[in-house]
């Protein structure tokens, strides 16, 4: 294998106002964002880095930290005001398919929030890293031990997150993968310290047509303990693929289990893909208890060998269990892209937006996007 180097910067804004309402309504340009990845790969080590750093005028809008930056739960939350992301992240992996390999993952993230009212957007900034040494008896069995520290810090509050452990990692030839963690979890909150056994356990059936999947974990972290176990299965058809979950979350101070799944399916046609996914599953964020619910449906059509164009609607919906803090919001997108030269990438759209939240009348706005990205590659 040959070394490779890949640089990939990405700069972007939008416009965004409202089409067809009142005279005074203006076009604005918001929503920075700028984007930094550097990844080099050799023929036993690697090394990846990544920065980004969001800008967004609120405005009665949207904001999901937790899937897009790793960021607490991804509660939906809708607030005036600005918000500026920032986050770092660094992996660093040795010894691949050696008898004795390392990997460190590590990250920084920041959230700032200027005139904003929900209690729940607040600054915020912290910092994590994760490492695991692995010692390969042969190919098919690997001993894990395992470490990681993780401080998030809010006003005058930390919350402070460590774990030790060590597992196994096997597989057979018939297609059976086997991961299982045993670990020390230590989780502290200001002064107060909570302390327990987590597991962590995966098992992996492959099939001709997909597979069988079976996931247990139990961990302590700020919030408590948190339970889960799913069943999953993926399978592969003739002009596409489906997969879906079923599972349930038992949640240390929520009242019941809850129940958690997942569907996702793709269909390829001629020249492009129908997608549709959806997904609930229930989250806790500053021991408030949420029940989380994501619908999209999708089509991406190649035109020519330079250009396509894609369109989702998509709905999310938070309801907060025992609570009146629930928030939706429904996304209409149009994109188009466009390859400009070699490693250079245009793309431009529109996108539709209509978002509730309780106490309020509904909010309508219109973005307009335009981005250009280069992606470099350098090889050895």
């Amino acid at each position: 294998m040959t070394r490779s180097e890949t640089l990939t910067f990405g700069l972007g804004s939008e416009i965004v106002g409202e089409f067809g309402g009142s005279s005074d309504d203006e076009f604005d340009l918001e929503n920075t964002e700028v984007r930094l990845n550097y990844a080099r790969r050799g023929a036993t080590s690697a090394m990846n880095f990544l920065a980004r750093y969001n800008e967004y005028n609120l405005d009665d809008t949207v904001v999901t930290s937790g899937p897009i930056f790793g960021i607490g739960t991804g509660t939906l939350v809708i607030d005036d005001g600005t918000a500026a992301f920032t986050r770092i992240d660094v992996g660093l992996e040795t010894g691949i398919d050696q008898p004795f390999g390392f990997e460190v993952l590590a990250g920084y993230f920041n959230e700032d929030y200027t005139d904003t009212v929900d209690p729940d957007l607040i600054d915020n900034d912290g910092f994590y890293i994760d490492t695991t040494a692995l010692f390969r008896i042969d190919p098919a069995r690997t001993i894990r031990v395992l470490s990681g520290f993780s401080r998030e810090t809010e006003t005058s509050i930390d919350r402070d997150n460590v774990y030790v452990g060590a597992g196994l990692a096997a597989q057979t030839t018939g297609g059976l993968s086997f991961t299982g963690d045993l670990l020390l979890d230590r989780a502290k909150v200001g002064t107060v310290t909570n302390t327990g056994i987590g597991l962590e356990l995966s098992v992996k059936q492959d099939r001709p047509n997909g597979a069988y999947e079976l996931e247990l974990s139990s961990r302590i972290d700020d919030s408590g303990r948190r339970t889960e176990a799913s069943v999953s299965r993926s399978v592969t058809l003739p002009a596409g693929s489906l997969a879906f979950s079923l599972g349930i979350v038992d949640q240390e101070g929520d009242t019941a289990l809850r129940p958690q799944a997942s569907v996702a399916y793709e269909r390829e046609t001629r020249s492009g893909a129908l997608t549709a996914r959806l997904s609930q599953t229930p989250s806790v964020d500053r021991s408030e208890y949420y029940n989380n619910t994501d619908i999209s449906v999708g089509y991406r059509d190649q035109i020519n060998d330079i250009s396509g164009w894609s369109a989702v609607l998509s709905y999310s919906a938070v309801n907060q269990l025992g609570g009146a803090d629930d928030d939706d919001r429904a996304t209409a997108t149009i994109s188009y892209t466009r390859t400009l030269a070699k490693d250079w990438e245009m793309s431009t759209g529109l996108s539709h937006v209509r978002e509730s939240t309780d106490g309020f009348t509904t909010e309508t706005s219109n973005t307009v996007f335009f981005n250009i990205q280069r992606d470099i590659t350098f090889g050895f």
